[in-house]
């Protein structure tokens, strides 16, 4: 190879290369295997080098040596020349070694110019002394996985952020770290140690699969290590006093001392809390109480202990029967102890275990026939007991854990017991109580009795006296012994007296004695006197049980007592109800002498011609023998009797005597009482019911009144009307007239009243309307709506009440305000004319009716027949003015379709430059008689021909002129980019059609320019059967055979999808879209809306 120059130059900015014969871009690299190129060389700046050779130029050169086949520098730094305008922007690519021409001689950077990264990959970076001491905020990382060695001094770490050697092995003198300093290599050698210079929370990290080799290691803060430590040499030193060293690990080997009997495990003052070992060893003897002793130590202590424990007792100072065994005292010897514990441990193991028992009595004293009850408290499981009651009697293996037993005689028993578990052995499986002289029993209770009589010896017993009447006390009390035992007895007679005391069972009062006299002076009232009789003393019997009581009660009337009350106490009242509703007297009522009732007044009502009677007295009432009680109709005597001493209940004319009772049983009032509160002592006084009943009657009022010797009853009253039926509402002359129409509504040219308008009923009369009385009521006469005749909801009219002030007519039929009597009953009464308000608030065509009121209730509606009232209330759902269009339709617009005139016919000729929508909008009040115009007639668009010109209020047009073929609705909507809609119909139709005025389809379709819904659309381009007008040969506008709108078909919000083909919205006149709907006779709509098609 000839020996070659290195030029610079070339504005491409390459290393180019010179031989004989100069070559552009080639790039000079070396064939051998290891392969040394500069690739490329560039200056960004596009600066032309001078020219002349690189030694002029003071520049180095590169050598090709053919002895390694590399490239060296021959002289100083590979560096341009010395203009620093000529360095920005070089680009170095290196490929092969890159070699020195002097080992140690070259830097890579300088110390104020420095490279700032250094990038290797699967190589060895092979160093001498490596001196890391950088002073700035960078960080410096060697990032290898191979061996970083050669290093024979020091690694130094200076102030930079972070350090980390991520090699698999790094061996080093030593590392000096001012900062943290991190290792993920797997061994890292450190042959003179490693030091962290810096305190605070500087600290050394290691990764988990990291190993540090060192002399020496010296660390002033943290050791942080996540591995096992290892620590190998002579000694290891934990501190160096005042540290604590926290230990939360496990030891897996020995600790052993480098000495024996030197160093201590804790200290005097800081004691371990607990230690825990399998066995301790090496302990001396015991000289403390809380020293521990060793083997031999015990051994010799027990081993000088010797007796036997079939001998020897358990000894004193001890409590020995406080547990589970308490039959063990100081004299059980050890060897009987042992064994009560162990059949005590087997009865506890089988749940046959009984410690001790305790039992009571429910009585520890009681004559004989007394019954003793034990109770038991167990310590263990007991299901037996056996009991030794004292008198002979003993009972085993009982069951019952409360037994009973019954003293027969006298005397004092000690009673035993023992509580057992049939299935327990030996010690520990029963146990037993005894208490000495436990029970006391005395001779038989004493049981006081005793009854009252009339008389000193026999007779009957009695429950009642009267005051002043000698009575007797006989005492049955038994259990009294007729032998030498004493007794003593006491009376209280419960009426205030003092107690009378009975010293002897013998005397009188005593149960061996004669009977005891009393005579009372004072009555019981509405109550009873208790006697009580007291056995006082007994002496055979148990002193405890005294003194024992016997109570019985008695009545004592005072036969001085005053007489019931009289008649005049009572009230009367008549036994059926008024007949009729809310009845007052009129003006002019026969009064038949009957004084004390007014015109307007209530009163009770008959009709029947049957007997009016009073109801039955709820209490008696007194008259003495010898006295009268009468009946008395309209203020005449009309049935008597004279009061005898026999029973006097009868018929006497119109007086009934319903009963006479004694009044032993009732209270003065005469209303029954319970015995016990009873004032009259029997056959003292009679007491009585009457009544007043009478079948006949005249019309008009009149009185019913019982009178007797001692007073009178109340008066009660009631009219006889003869007027039986309700009235009669005659309409016949009758007519209903405007008054004021108030604010009208005008739908599809048609009017009707809203909630303003009133109207005049006049020609009105009514029969049977008073008798002797008239309904009490704020409206006699009611107006209100009838049978509906058209409408959605509601009424036309509300309920016009009217009062008889109201009704009055020109023949006056009031006085003082209060009906007269028998106002239409000769001839119908014509009552005034009536104003009638629509009032209804409802969407109605309804006729008028007229109900009138009496007593005997309201009367059938009477129905205005040939006037109809048409009212409207409330919203439109069907709105001609405003009908539904969907926001999301098209564009443009949001506003509803409203309903256009003068196009006349189902497909009427139309002028494509007329903006419909905006120019021929319909109005309610427009003129539609004698056109084709459809009617929305309460919210349904129908076919309508009715003449509303006679017989309607308000009146309307005849729409019955000129109007049967079929009529037709035309309505226009505004969107823009519409060529398909939706159209829901509720209803029957016999045509649709949509026009787009100003479009293709005027022309194109045979029907005037509509297209028609009741035909499939052909698929494609302009609706229209005229082809030679761009039609596709069909006038069809149904997108599909499911969107045909058929003639005379019902349909339910059904969904139509309609197409213009090709046509847009856009391009119509004004954007406006025309709906033409035809309606036979037997066609409606109720529904009718504008939608996204579906």
């Amino acid at each position: 190879m000839a020996d070659f120059d290195v030029t610079l130059g070339s504005n491409k900015g390459n290393l180019q290369v010179s031989f004989d014969k100069p070559t552009d871009n080639l790039t000079l690299k070396n064939q051998a295997p290891t392969k040394t190129r500069i690739k490329d060389f560039n200056d960004v700046d596009t600066n032309t080098f001078t020219s002349g050779t690189a030694t002029s130029n003071s520049e180095s050169i590169l050598v090709y040596d053919p002895a390694t086949e590399k490239f060296k520098l021959e002289t100083g730094n590979l560096r341009l020349r010395q203009n620093s305008g000529l360095y920005s922007g070089l680009k170095y690519t290196v490929e092969g070694a890159l070699i020195p021409a002097t080992n140690n001689a070259f830097d890579l950077g300088t110390e104020g110019n420095r490279f700032r990264t250094l990038y290797l990959s699967a190589g060895t970076l092979k160093l001498g002394n490596l001196s890391v001491s950088d002073t700035g905020g960078g960080s410096i990382t060697i990032v290898e996985e191979k061996v970083v060695d050669g290093v024979q001094q020091n690694v130094v770490v200076g102030t930079v952020s972070t350090q980390e050697l991520n090699t698999k092995n790094f061996l080093a003198a030593n590392v000096i770290a001012n900062v943290s300093f991190t290792t993920n290599s797997s061994k890292v050698f450190l042959r003179r140690g490693f030091t962290v210079t810096e305190g605070g929370a500087n600290s050394v990290i290691l990764a988990s699969n990291s190993t540090i080799h060192a002399n020496n290691v010296s660390i002033r803060n943290n050791l942080s290590v996540n591995g096992a430590i290892t620590l190998r040499g002579s000694a290891i030193k934990l501190g160096d006093g005042g540290d604590v060293i926290t230990l939360g690990a496990s030891v897996n080997t020995s600790i052993v001392p480098t000495s024996t009997n030197t160093f201590d495990l804790g200290s005097p003052a800081a004691k371990y809390a607990n230690l825990f070992a399998t066995s301790v060893r090496g302990l001396a003897t015991p000289s403390n109480n809380t020293d521990a002793a060793n083997k031999a130590y015990v051994d010799s202590v027990t081993g000088a202990i010797s007796t036997f424990a079939n001998s020897s007792t358990m000894g004193t100072g001890v409590a020995l029967n406080d547990g589970a065994v308490t039959s063990i005292d100081t004299s059980t010897t050890v060897y009987s102890a042992i064994d009560k514990l162990n059949e005590s441990m087997y009865n506890i193991q089988k749940n046959t275990f009984v410690r001790d028992v305790v039992f009571t009595a429910d009585t520890v004293a009681g004559g004989a026939g007394t019954t003793v009850t034990l109770s038991f408290t167990v310590t263990g499981n007991a299901n037996r007991y056996d009991v030794n009651w004292g008198d002979g009697t003993s009972e085993t293996n009982l069951t019952d854990s409360t037994p009973s037993h019954t003293y027969s005689s006298a005397g004092t028993f000690t009673v035993v017991a023992t509580a057992k578990n049939n299935g327990g052995t030996g010690e520990s499986s029963s146990a037993s109580q005894t208490r000495t002289n436990y029970i006391t029993i005395y001779l038989a209770d004493p049981v006081p009795s005793f009854t009252m009589n009339f008389a000193s010896s026999g007779g009957s017993t009695i429950t009642s006296a009267n005051t002043g009447q000698a009575i007797f006390l006989q005492n049955n009390t038994t259990n009294i012994a007729n032998t030498s035992a004493v007794a003593t007895f006491s009376v209280n007679w419960g009426d205030g007296t003092s107690k009378q005391g009975i010293n002897s069972k013998v005397a009188a009062g005593g149960p061996q004695g004669a009977r005891l006299s009393k005579t009372y002076a004072v009555d019981s009232g509405t109550g009873l006197h208790t006697i009580s009789l007291y056995a006082n003393t007994y002496s055979a019997g148990n002193p405890a049980i005294f003194p024992l009581t016997a109570t019985s009660q008695i009545k004592i009337f005072n036969t001085a007592i005053a007489a019931p009350n009289h008649l005049g106490t009572k009230t009367i009242a008549l036994n059926t109800s008024s007949v009729g509703t809310n009845p007052k007297v009129c003006a002019g009522f026969t009064t038949n002498s009957v004084a004390g009732t007014n015109a307007g007044d209530t009163v009770t009502r008959y009709t029947t011609s049957g007997a009016v009677a009073t109801g039955a007295m709820a209490s008696l009432f007194y008259q003495a023998d010898g006295g009268t009680v009468t009946a008395y109709y309209d203020g005449n005597a009309d049935g008597n009797k004279s009061i005898t001493a026999a029973d006097d209940a009868g018929t006497y004319s119109s007086l009934i005597i319903d009963s006479e009772t004694d009044y032993n049983g009732f209270n003065a009032a005469g209303t029954s009482v319970a015995t016990s509160a009873r004032i009259y002592a029997p056959g003292l006084y009679e007491g009585y019911k009457a009544r007043v009943s009478r079948s006949s009657h005249a019309t008009g009022l009149h009185s019913y009144q019982i009178q007797s010797t001692l007073g009178n009853t109340n008066t009660v009253k009631f009219i006889k009307d003869s007027l039986t039926s309700a009235p009669t509402v005659n309409l016949g002359g009758a007519s209903l007239t405007q008054n004021s129409a108030g604010t009208l509504k005008y739908i599809s040219g048609i009017p009707y009243y809203t909630n303003d308008a009133t109207l005049t009923l006049s020609g009105v009369t009514i029969s049977n309307f008073t008798g002797q009385c008239y309904q009490n009521t704020t409206s006699p006469v009611v107006v209100e709506n009838s049978t509906n005749q058209e409408g959605t909801s509601g009424a036309a009219f509300g309920t016009n009440n009217y009062t008889y002030a109201n009704i009055d007519g020109s023949t006056t039929m009031l006085t003082s305000s209060v009906p007269n009597v028998n106002v239409g009953v000769a001839s119908p009464y014509a009552i005034a004319n009536l104003n009638v308000a629509v009032n209804g608030g409802g969407k109605r065509a309804e006729l008028i009716q007229l109900r009138a009121k009496n007593p005997n209730g309201t009367g059938s509606a009477a129905i205005l027949s040939g006037t109809i009232v048409q009212a409207y209330n409330g919203s439109l759902s069907l709105d001609e003015e405003n009908i539904a269009v969907a926001d999301s339709l098209g564009a443009g617009f949001d506003t509803d379709g409203k309903r256009i005139h003068s196009l006349t016919g189902g497909t009427p000729a139309f002028n494509s430059s007329t903006d419909y929508y905006s120019n021929n909008v319909w109005t309610g009040n427009r003129t539609i008689a004698g056109t084709s115009e459809a009617v929305v007639r309460y919210d349904t668009l129908k076919h309508f021909t009715t003449n509303l010109a006679s017989g309607y209020l308000p009146a309307g047009p005849n729409l019955n002129t000129g109007r049967s073929g079929a009529q037709h609705f035309v309505f226009a909507f505004k969107r823009t980019t519409v060529s398909r809609f939706g159209i829901t119909l509720t209803g029957k139709v016999s045509g649709l059609y949509v026009a787009v005025p100003g479009t293709t389809i005027d022309s194109a379709s045979s029907l005037n320019g509509w297209g028609d819904a009741s035909i499939q659309y052909a698929g494609s381009g302009v609706p229209g059967s005229n082809t030679g007008n761009g039609g596709n040969g069909s006038n069809g506008i149904a997108e599909t055979g499911a969107d045909i709108i058929a003639d005379g078909t019902s349909y339910t919000n059904r969904t139509f999808t309609l197409t213009l083909g090709t046509i847009s919205s856009t391009n119509s006149h004004q954007n406006q879209i025309l709906v033409s709907i035809v309606l036979n006779s037997d066609d409606s709509l109720t529904a009718l809306s504008i939608g996204d098609p579906s």
